[in-house]
């Protein structure tokens, strides 16, 4: 990859990156989108590909979404409940991992946390306490438990379960991020996967990026820091090939920075320009990322700092070409531009 160019001699630019990103594998995934077999067409959910809404409305939209284009929508009438059948697909152990957004809530309903129930392994996702979870093994008829995780409303949360339906025994990862471990199922739980049920109550629920797999969820083969299921669902790259499209920047880091790790044309560069004493620079930014300009006046060893103009320090990026310019005063100077996806 082809991060950093610089015009004068003495001076160096480095791109670091940085993500919060996590991964799985999967066995099966879906982001409810028109082109996949079957597809989901936009409207109501019910009777889709395994889904049943048993009251109330869910639909398919393309206003909020992760992955893609669509998402499903669970609305807040206070009575709706769907459920998504596995149609067979019942490992005996299983990860489940989705995207999940949780709006602001309908004042005119009771103050009711939106709830799912998959297959036994029961979240409340509760923006005001936190994620609230069922520990089926606490006692004769199970308890909830706090994990302290917050949840921010109209914001998109990765919740992975691990379940091991054999030893009725599950945890609960947030934002990868492992929040409660060696919880039991609820009573009278399947022996294996079977259904996933939404129920939204006084908050609209989105979902999206759904996956199911029984491999290790750190398994990244090629270790390029993009574990494999993302690699082969999300982001459409070779978990084999650290570097997919053979322009010298991992995957990783390409996801990070915002370009196409399958479009070996697209590069973060970052062009360092010198000119009557004066630093130009130039890098193209993209949504969703956030921009530091830092400089060090030595490499041995580094010092690295944000540059004086707070324009320049996590300034969000909108997809233009933006410009720092600055006159060092100091014979040689390095420039490294740190981005980090949000």
């Amino acid at each position: 990859m082809n991060n950093s160019r610089a015009s004068l001699g003495a001076m160096a630019c480095v791109v670091v990156f940085s993500s919060g990103v996590a991964a799985r594998e999967a066995k099966f995934f879906t982001s409810f989108e028109p082109e996949e077999d079957p597809p989901f067409a936009a409207g109501n959910l019910d009777g889709q590909n395994g889904w049943e809404v048993t009251a109330g409305a869910a639909v398919i939209q393309d206003t909020v979404s992760y992955q893609g284009l669509q998402a499903a929508r669970f609305d807040p009438t206070g009575t709706t409940q769907a459920e998504w059948n596995s149609a067979g697909f019942k490992p005996s152990a299983q990860n489940v991992d989705f995207f999940v957004q949780v709006g602001d809530p309908n004042l005119a309903l009771p103050a009711a946390s939106p709830r799912l129930d998959i297959s036994g392994a029961i979240v409340e996702l509760d923006v005001i306490n936190g994620l609230e979870v069922f520990d089926g093994g606490a006692g004769a008829e199970g308890a909830w438990v706090s994990t302290s995780q917050p949840l921010l409303s109209n914001q998109w949360h990765r919740v992975t379960l691990r379940i091991d339906f054999a030893g009725a025994s599950w945890d609960v990862l947030v934002d990868g991020v492992e929040v409660r471990t060696g919880l039991g199922l609820a009573a009278g739980s399947p022996a294996a996967f079977r259904f996933l049920r939404v129920a939204p109550n006084s908050r609209v629920v989105y979902l999206d990026a759904l996956a199911l797999y029984e491999k290790d969820p750190a398994s990244d083969t090629d270790g390029d820091g993009l574990p494999d299921v993302d690699e082969e669902n999300l982001v459409g790259t070779d978990p084999e090939n650290p570097d997919t499209d053979g322009d010298r920047g991992e995957d990783r880091q390409e996801v990070v920075a915002g370009t196409d790790p399958v479009d070996p044309e697209s590069v973060f560069d970052v062009v360092v320009r010198a000119a009557q004493g004066v630093v130009r620079v130039e890098f193209l930014t993209a949504p969703g990322r956030l921009y530091t300009v830092e400089y060090t006046d030595a490499l041995a060893p580094p010092a690295w700092g944000p540059v004086a103009d707070p324009a320049f320090v996590d300034r969000a990026g909108t997809g233009a070409l933006v410009v720092y310019e600055e006159t060092p005063g100091v014979p040689t100077r390095q420039y490294r531009v740190k981005v980090v996806q949000q």
